[in-house]
């Protein structure tokens, strides 16, 4: 990615178990290089610093799965990471998942 650059990153939250998850709760943390231009799902948020918080989802069934889109727009060069972690009233801690992204400057 070059700096100015917009991109959108799909976040999917899916239950492989046998059992509803319940409570689920989804937190994203935007790295300082990127800043949020948008949010689609299903589910509301609220912005504090560089952490998006969606609302409790009450429940995701078995074998579904929601989708989650944001738009980011990339302001410094750098190698970063964007890191996602979920949780449930049925997981014992936090779900993590950290996407490597690599921005470029326009010199690179």
């Amino acid at each position: 990615l070059d700096i100015g650059e917009q991109v959108t990153v799909q976040v999917t939250a899916q239950n492989r178990g046998s059992a509803p998850a319940t409570n689920v709760k989804i937190r994203i943390s935007i790295p300082p290089e990127m800043q949020l231009v948008s949010v689609q799902g299903p589910a509301k948020y609220k912005q504090v610093g560089q952490q998006i918080l969606f609302a409790p989802l009450p429940v995701i069934d078995p074998a579904s799965q929601v989708k989650f889109g944001l738009v980011l727009k990339t302001r410094q060069a750098g190698e970063t990471r964007l890191d996602v972690q979920i949780e449930a009233d049925q997981m014992k801690r936090p779900l993590g998942r950290q996407e490597p992204i690599l921005i470029l400057s326009d010199s690179q």
